[in-house]
């Protein structure tokens, strides 16, 4: 885990020594233009992919990482082999521009060679295919992990021994009622079974019953908790009279409430895509114990979402276990949240008089 970094003469003129908040796991760059709060987001993210190229034309003198295993690694301009000493930090960087992605496509030529031909896409159908495929794998891999337990089922209950008593069934059968209308709710998965009221003679069966349910919806509870923090986190926001649905045959599509009319999803405002494409990297597109850099995430943003943006990274990273660095100009971004600030024009200063 990075625990600061230490910049000398970025620019040939700033020094910074920059503390991580390792309690909320949230620390947020703010600072007048120039001071280099994106510069320092792209530092990290290119100095953890090894891009020495990026150094190469990068005005600075030395930076050093510090980790919470007391390593630090120190990079001076022009170095080069400091790069082999990076520990597998993993870090993900969101950038400024979100609402259009480049993609490469292969074009085919006279002489049948091919060539890459970049094309630009609207990010938010891109996403809203991508969390289809995501249900599509998911659902595949329960149908084979039923299709492996119903095979076996028969054999498994002869020589079940373990009974499950009424109390822990009803328990243990309510959550389960309460997986499956979730998921059927999503259009995810799977139709409700009844099974008969609780009774001694079929306690055993009950018991391999449940087993095997819970086992087939195991699988889900991922996907299923980010889906019902997107889903939950876009719904506070009140897009203009707007509700999103979350489908297997479209991933996220979104209506209009009144009339139940599906909405392109570059209908939605610039704001709208910003808060849907932001929420969907962050929950669909990062692995836990990433380093999430953020850049200026209240572009086009409601200041209202903005005020809420801190909280819901709070939300995010309890149940993706992962930290944010953000730089920002807005103080409504940042809220109630100073402490977790660090200002480069103060922190420019302190150095100097250090």
């Amino acid at each position: 885990m990075l625990e600061s970094i230490t910049i000398k003469k970025l620019f040939g003129l700033f020094d910074y020594h920059i503390k991580f908040d390792m309690v909320e796991n949230i620390t947020i760059l703010t600072g007048p233009n120039g001071y280099g709060k994106t510069t320092i987001l792209n530092i990290i993210y290119h100095f953890f992919n090894r891009n020495s190229e990026y150094f190469q034309k990068l005005n600075f003198a030395s930076i050093t990482f510090y980790f919470q295993n007391q390593k630090t690694v120190e990079l001076k301009k022009g170095e080069h082999n400091v790069f082999d000493d990076i520990l597998q930090t993993k870090v993900y960087l969101i950038k400024e521009q979100r609402l259009i992605k480049p993609v490469l496509e292969n074009i085919e030529t006279d002489d049948k060679s091919g060539k890459n031909k970049k094309t630009f896409l609207n990010t938010i159908e891109l996403y809203a295919e991508e969390l289809k495929k995501l249900i599509e794998e998911k659902q595949l891999e329960a149908y084979q992990i039923a299709q492996k337990l119903d095979s076996s089922f028969p054999k498994r209950l002869i020589e079940a021994k373990t009974v499950v008593d009424e109390p822990i069934f009803k328990k243990r059968f309510a959550e389960l009622k309460d997986k499956q209308s979730k998921l059927q709710q999503f259009g995810i998965a799977t139709s409700a079974q009844e099974i008969p009221d609780y009774n001694v003679e079929s306690a055993k069966v009950l018991s391999v019953y449940l087993n095997d349910s819970e086992e087939k919806l195991k699988i889900y509870d991922d996907l299923l908790a980010k889906i019902e923090l997107f889903v939950n986190i876009i719904n506070q926001k009140d897009f203009a009279f707007k509700s999103i649905k979350i489908s297997s045959d479209k991933g996220f599509s979104f209506y209009q409430n009144k009339q139940q009319q599906e909405l392109s999803l570059t209908d939605l405002s610039s704001g709208e895509q910003q808060e849907v494409v932001l929420l969907y990297e962050l929950l669909f597109k990062t692995t836990p114990n990433t380093l999430i850099l953020i850049d200026e995430p209240e572009i086009s943003l409601h200041v209202l979402w903005q005020k809420a943006f801190i909280d819901d990274l709070q939300k995010i990273a309890a149940i993706k276990k992962i930290n944010f660095l953000v730089s920002t100009h807005s103080p409504q971004i940042i809220n109630n949240h100073w402490d977790l600030t660090r200002d480069l024009y103060d922190l420019s200063k302190t150095d100097e008089n250090e």
